[in-house]
């Protein structure tokens, strides 16, 4: 096999036609409500692990209230697999306390549909809270039916991505919460969309589409780059809402969603054969470069994000991908030792490449910089995010000068 050396980050764990990756150390753990798993209930997975260690929990309806205390990956089965018919719904068993209580940071949580209760007149108080956290992740997650879908309370440096909030009194409520960012939710047909209650300098990327209403507190210092709504909900409250199930039933398929990413103009990734493309790029802003290799299979099976982040950050970032076998000269330019590599690149200052780091700072260390390995999608968003907000802010700052 071919390689020039180059080793190939392949640490997967299978379970039931899924597949993770994971750092060396971290334990998987799968959650099962059959009995087919370690555990049979999320609780008791959390109880038993340690810091670091993933959680993977198969499709079903698990009815409890999770407390959260610990670094955790916590994650859908059906967000691995890719097979949306079978959902993985978490019901509130205690309608007074929240489902999700997060009292750790770097806890990632995926993939889950969340239901506040099956009663129109009992709603739970909060779907996913988070009190007193930093670098926590909230992806892909539907929130249906909770009094308010998802809460930070004094969290700072968190992100949420691409989460269905419906049929509630509030959507997203940020509370003493400072620095987080809000990339692609959907908050639709509750009584109030978003709500800032002394929170300043929290960003909010790309659309919030289909809100029933939007209030906003204490809004000052925070930067907002959503282009205006599409579509104000008008009329529609939680009840008559509530009573009709095809628009249940569509917001449980994300059908939302899914139009939402299917109207974005689609956007090739560019294959570079000299640096100075990339030079030509950062020009108009940030530059997503992966290096991989066709004997690769982690490279290969990275293609379709490219695709994605491509369409999805089109006019904002330049998606960028080289071949080491047939510019080995960037391999050894850039310190590579392992595929695929990626890295998001700010601009060049004083001869150097100038990076972004998943926590948020910039550095020319490479290093620090790069992303080894074959991630989530949400990674690259993250670090493309932060990326889009440091370069707005330089700007602002300069245009005060």
């Amino acid at each position: 096999m071919k390689g020039n050396g180059i080793q190939i980050i392949c640490l997967i764990f299978l379970f039931m036609l899924g597949a993770v990756v994971t750092d060396v150390g971290a334990a998987v753990i799968s959650v099962n409500d059959n009995g087919g798993g370690n555990y049979s209930t999320i609780q008791e997975a959390v109880n038993n692990a340690q810091n670091g260690d993933i959680i993977l929990v198969s499709h079903g309806v698990y009815k409890e209230n999770i407390k959260v205390d610990k670094e955790l990956t916590i994650i859908s089965h059906s967000t691995l697999s890719g097979d949306r018919a079978d959902r993985t719904y978490v019901i509130g068993a205690l309608p007074e306390e929240n489902i999700f209580d997060i009292y750790s940071s770097n806890v990632t949580m995926e993939g889950f549909c969340i239901f506040g209760c099956p009663s129109e007149t009992n709603f739970h108080r909060i779907g996913i809270y988070l009190e007193g956290v930093e670098n926590c992740s909230l992806s892909n997650n539907t929130l249906i039916l909770n009094d308010l879908g998802i809460v930070l309370n004094d969290s700072q440096g968190n992100y949420l991505n691409r989460n269905l909030i419906n049929l509630g009194s509030n959507g997203i409520v940020l509370d003493n919460s400072e620095n987080n960012i809000l990339s692609n939710n959907l908050v639709a047909t509750n009584n109030h969309g978003i709500l800032l209650n002394n929170s300043v300098n929290n960003t909010f990327i790309n659309k919030i589409a289909g809100l029933s209403s939007i209030r906003i507190y204490q809004i000052n210092g925070s930067i907002d780059l959503m282009p205006p709504l599409n579509k104000i909900l008008s009329g529609n409250n939680s009840e008559n809402v509530s009573n009709n199930n095809n628009i249940l039933l569509a917001l449980l398929s994300e059908k939302y969603s899914k139009n939402l990413r299917n109207t974005q103009e689609k956007s090739d990734v560019v294959q570079v054969t000299e640096l100075g493309q990339i030079n030509t790029s950062l020009q108009k802003g940030p530059v997503f470069f992966r290096l991989g290799a066709e004997w690769c299979p982690s490279c290969q099976a990275m293609k379709p994000i490219l695709g994605e982040l491509a369409t999805e950050y089109r006019g904002k970032a330049t998606i960028m991908s080289a071949d080491v076998d047939q510019r080995p000269e960037f391999r050894a330019y850039l310190g590579v030792r392992y595929i695929p590599d990626s890295s998001v690149i700010m601009g060049i200052e004083n001869g150097e490449y100038v990076y972004m780091q998943e926590n948020g700072n910039v550095s020319k260390d490479r290093s620090q910089a790069r992303i080894v390995g074959l991630r989530n999608k949400e990674v690259f968003e993250k670090v493309l995010d932060l990326a889009l907000l440091y370069e707005s802010k330089e700007k602002s700052r300069q245009s005060s000068l």
